[in-house]
């Protein structure tokens, strides 16, 4: 799942080798942007423990052509990282969310997503020199990192209120009249996950690792480029992408380290895969991102 998608060249931040995802701005009516609500949040109430910045808003005056402001209301979702609530009740809540709506949702209930289900979220991140504290510059290409998981335990439609409670601060509720009132549902996890009982649910991964990095690693190849295991590309396992893989010239001087190359460029903002068939593959590929997370 793409979290950087709606954003367009919206891009997170690798600092010091810290995973740094910067939550997309919340629209209205197409690009217009928000006004805040209860319970909404901005960029500058977004906390950081550690590193070089205090907030996610204390980024932008720091870095070279961001157009976004510190007082931005962000669309905080997925909601994966409880310290980001807007209070300390919220925080404290164990469940959490992921909302939809419209075309995405309707491939999402297509494909029979849904209980059980597990999201892993990726954006487009770019590393940053903070050397100059006062501007920073960026170095290296674009590239697509996993950044966070989510399993989904249950599915609520929206249009029948009352909304959870533990969910109130949810975008996909705050600002429920600005979505398709006919396809707005919340994706909600909760306990552990189903095959690795020992982790939560839902998470984040902190430091960039190149198990987590998608795109191959190449300077030929643009961000959408991904290297991935070979059974990502059989019809049977990647059920939305059937017939669309685009070929891709590979430079003699390079191998890939899972398997293929293939572009993902243009393709949406979510990649469906069944994994019947190829349990033992998928497991042992989770397992390769779940060691940077214990590790």
């Amino acid at each position: 799942m793409d979290t950087t998608k709606v954003g367009g060249s919206f891009q997170s931040l690798i600092v010091n080798g810290k995973l740094i995802n910067f939550p997309i701005p919340q629209y209205e009516n197409g690009k217009k942007e928000a006004a805040r609500r209860e319970h909404d949040s901005t960029y500058a109430d977004l906390s950081l423990r550690g590193g070089c910045i205090k907030n996610l808003g204390d980024a932008f005056g720091q870095l070279p052509k961001r157009n976004l402001k510190a007082n931005r209301i962000v669309h905080l979702d997925p909601d994966i990282r409880p310290e980001f609530r807007p209070s300390d009740t919220l925080r404290g809540c164990e469940r959490t969310f992921f909302g939809q709506d419209g075309s995405p949702y309707k491939e999402l209930e297509n494909r029979k997503v849904g209980t059980g289900s597990l999201f892993l979220y990726f954006g487009r991140f770019r590393e940053v020199d903070t050397r100059n504290p006062n501007r920073w510059v960026f170095t290296g290409r674009p590239k697509h990192v996993i950044w966070g998981w989510q399993q989904i335990d249950e599915v609520v439609d929206l249009r029948r209120p009352p909304a959870p409670p533990d969910a109130k601060h949810h975008p996909h509720v705050v600002h429920s009249d600005c979505y398709n009132h006919h396809e707005n549902r919340l994706f909600i996890g909760k306990g552990r996950l189903r095959f690795r009982s020992e982790l939560h649910h839902a998470g984040t991964f902190k430091e960039v690792r190149p198990e987590l990095i998608l795109t191959a690693n190449h300077d030929a190849f643009n961000s959408d480029v991904w290297d991935v295991p070979e059974f990502f590309l059989d019809d049977r396992v990647a059920m939305n992408r059937k017939g669309r893989t685009e070929k891709v010239s590979i430079p003699s001087n390079f191998r890939p380290a899972r398997g293929k190359v293939a572009s993902f460029a243009g393709q949406g903002q979510e990649f469906v895969f069944n994994t019947e068939g190829y349990e033992d593959q998928f497991r042992a590929w989770l397992d390769t991102l779940y060691r940077c997370f214990i590790t």
